[in-house]
């Protein structure tokens, strides 16, 4: 254990190995959602596992990682919802070419019968110092949001949606030079996550006036990401992306006094 490093950065852990690995684990958890009688919103086992995964995924994405284990856990039998999570799990990983590069394993419940659907995944991913993605914005950054914020139970969430991000989508935007920091929206919302970027920068977030996206409002499943960049490379950031694009605010840095 002596030299190994373990730190938080917003909702990752990091597990420096060494001088050269550093480890990301990212987790998400769903519940209520699913086929099970006494679940609030109705989707197929299939889609609950897709969702999870999707989510766990485009955390370590983003951060610069390489994932290498998705470590589910199920609060229903393997039959018959335990094996569809299973397969929507790796048709997710299959969507974003790392179908046989990724590690996947679990528990079920078969104790007791659950008659309302649960499952628990946990991701770990693998990068070097230099891969890490995380702390790059800048002071000036303006943030744009690619996707659209949806969540159920007030939205009907398609994962096939063209107007909701996905892993793909941060693979494309970590291609791009003028990125400096992707971070996928959760259920706190737009604006909570633009506050921690800009936190991590050491400056504060200045939304638009009048945004066109409702920056409180949930992204349920990561249906979208918001991506720092100067501003003279949103509009080609946007015309590169088959999604949505709207800038919504900007790092500023914070005043003394």
């Amino acid at each position: 254990m002596q030299g190994i490093r373990v730190s938080r950065w917003r909702d990752l852990i990091l597990v420096q190995e060494d001088a050269f690995r550093i480890w990301i684990i990212a987790c998400d958890s769903l519940g209520g959602i699913g086929p099970q009688p006494e679940d609030v919103y109705p989707a197929s086992a299939k889609v609950v596992g897709r969702a999870c995964a999707r989510v766990v995924l485009m955390e370590i994405l983003a951060a610069g990682g390489t994932p290498v284990v998705l470590v589910d856990t199920l609060g229903v039998s393997m039959e018959p919802y335990g094996r569809e999570i299973l397969a929507g799990i790796h048709e997710e990983l299959e969507r974003c070419g790392l179908g046989g590069k990724v590690a996947v394993t679990g528990s079920t419940e078969e104790n007791v019968w659950t008659k309302q659907t649960f499952l628990g995944v946990t991701g770990l991913g693998l990068a070097s110092p230099q891969e890490l993605r995380l702390g790059r914005t800048a002071l000036g950054d303006l943030v744009l949001v690619a996707g659209v914020p949806k969540s159920a139970p007030m939205d009907h969430v398609d994962l096939d949606d063209p107007d909701v991000a996905n892993p793909t989508t941060i693979q494309r935007l970590l291609a791009l030079d003028a990125v400096h920091e992707i971070l996928p929206v959760g259920s706190r919302g737009i604006r909570y996550e633009a506050e921690e970027l800009a936190h991590g920068a050491g400056g504060v977030f200045v939304p638009l006036p009048s945004p066109s996206l409702d920056l409180g409002k949930s992204a349920g499943p990561s249906t979208c990401v918001l991506v720092t960049v100067p501003e003279d490379a949103v509009d080609p950031l946007s015309a590169s992306l088959s999604l949505p694009c709207h800038v919504v605010g900007s790092i500023r840095e914070r005043e003394l006094g």
